[in-house]
């Protein structure tokens, strides 16, 4: 009790000073304090909004691409080291401990006789060392102290295999520059058009066209390709045709038919035939037809009692891909595409609007299709057609663009049903 009592008389007395202290010293401090750091938060947003502009996540990107470059490259710098009897060129470098050790699985092909491998030059007569001429050159290193070491070290199997490896070769494309026929090849694992054009010493195109694939073509394993000995085309002959036409067509010479053919006679073809044209070449293709322009231009009122649409709707442009869809906040479909693409009426009707709107659809046009439809076409590059024009289903009215409010080329496009203000989903009407 005299504890309770002397705490509490001591709170009594201090009371008084406590309060003095706090109005006149502590409050005031946390007060401008508080101040302070409002001023300065307020400040730093400021000092930092231009740096916003800048500070994006693809310049992040950029600086980690370019750091990992550099790293990259110094480590490859730093793996560079002398060829050694033990060691080998690069073996500190990333790819080489990634990849591991991975080619010691590789199975070495036993020496055989040297005696009846043919002399031939490895790498363009580069076997071992670039003044070798002949494999006893090779073998004996040509006098160099360094090189015998070198070569002493190897096993026998190695330098024979480097050899036999390019008289492989040599015999293979011996035999292909002899092949008159074609050939039927089978598509392995890993192997794509050019490496088996590589294989067969040919042009990537002419794979292409005696196979009747395009440069986007994807081929399987297990697939079957025709191969020309020589690079041309496969022609099958039609009525009508002879040598010096086909020759005239494709590009190549009468001559060359009839000599890689075995043709006697210049007349000697049936229909049906199948003919090697070496270096033939396909006709160039005709250019595309241009877009059908509105071929009607009649200054004519629009009756509904003439007719009018069908009520279902075309598909307004070869474009697809979709950026917006119809919505509350967005009245409307909104299709990409590249400046310039066509757009095309979704259906019969007449131009009731073909101008610069100022209300940010920029180049429009509006089409009443007479029964009770209208659509919309904005932010058109150019329009094609004037008011009181009659068009088809599929006329060409506009190229796409970016006019008015827009963000990139595309097309707006609504359906406005009972009236030019009621927008309903065009996707109800698009068939």
């Amino acid at each position: 009790m005299a504890l309770k009592r002397f705490f509490g008389r001591l709170i009594l007395v201090s009371r008084g000073p406590l309060a003095f202290l706090w109005r006149v010293l502590v409050h005031p401090t946390l007060f401008y304090c508080y101040r302070g750091g409002r001023l300065f938060k307020k400040w730093l947003i400021r000092a930092m909004a231009p740096a916003r502009s800048w500070l994006n996540i693809k310049y992040i990107v950029h600086v980690l691409v370019i750091f990992l470059s550099f790293v990259v490259v110094s480590s490859n710098i730093q793996a560079r080291e002398q060829p050694t009897i033990s060691g080998s060129l690069g073996q500190h470098s990333i790819l080489s401990r990634v990849s591991g050790r991975e080619m010691e699985d590789l199975v070495v092909e036993e020496a055989g006789p040297v005696e009846f491998v043919k002399e031939v030059s490895y790498l363009g007569a580069q076997a071992i060392r670039p003044k070798a001429e002949s494999l006893g050159q090779v073998m004996s290193g040509n006098g160099d102290p360094a090189t015998d070491l070198l070569i002493e070290s190897l096993p026998p199997s190695i330098i024979l295999n480097a050899v036999r490896v390019q008289t492989d070769l040599l015999a293979a494309d011996e035999s292909v520059r002899t092949r008159t026929q074609v050939i039927e090849h089978i598509v392995e694992a890993g192997e794509n058009v050019g490496s088996i054009a590589h294989r067969y010493n040919l042009q990537t195109n002419t794979i292409l066209v005696a196979n009747d694939l395009s440069a986007r073509s994807v081929i399987r394993p297990g697939q079957k390709l025709r191969i020309l000995p020589v690079d041309g085309i496969l022609y099958t002959v039609k009525k009508g045709d002879t040598i010096l036409s086909i020759a005239n067509k494709y590009k190549s010479t009468a001559e060359q038919i009839m000599e890689f053919n075995d043709l006697a006679d210049a007349g000697a073809l049936s229909i049906g035939q199948s003919l090697i044209l070496p270096g033939g070449k396909l006709p160039a293709p005709a250019p595309a037809p241009a877009p059908a322009l509105v071929t009607t231009n009649l200054r004519q009122v629009f009756s509904p009692a003439t007719g009018g649409g069908s009520g279902r709707l075309l598909w307004p442009t070869s474009a697809r891909r979709i950026t917006q869809y119809y919505k509350r906040s967005h009245l409307g479909v909104d299709i990409a595409g590249p400046v310039g693409t066509p757009i095309y009426a979704a259906d019969d009707g007449v131009v009731t609007f073909s101008s610069w709107n100022n209300g940010g659809y920029g180049r429009m046009v509006i089409i009443d299709h007479g029964n009770g439809l209208h659509t919309r076409y904005a932010h058109a590059s150019r329009n094609l057609v004037q008011n009181g024009d009659v068009v088809k289903r599929g006329d060409v009215i506009q190229l796409m663009g970016s006019t008015g409010r827009s963000t990139g080329s595309h097309i707006h496009f609504e359906v406005l049903s009972g009236g030019i203000y009621n927008r309903v989903n065009p996707f109800d009407y698009i068939q």
